[in-house]
């Protein structure tokens, strides 16, 4: 097992990406073999950790009093 960064749309196994996620999938290395030889896979290198998904930060809602 090991994680990969899907690059297009594809298959993994019985998984079906129809589109690319934001973060690494985790996936067996005899069934991602092919589509890392073919480019839809990337491994992830398992020295670093996989990117966070990044998010906006928090705002405040505008309650209309002013301090």
């Amino acid at each position: 097992m090991g994680l990969y960064t899907v690059t297009r749309p594809c298959m993994v196994g019985d998984l079906h990406y129809a589109q690319v996620p934001a973060a690494p999938i985790i996936a067996d290395d005899a069934v991602a073999a092919d589509l890392v030889a073919s480019g839809v896979l990337i491994p992830v290198d398992s020295g670093e950790k996989p990117p966070a998904a990044k998010s906006a930060p928090h705002r405040r809602r505008a309650t209309g009093k002013e301090a």
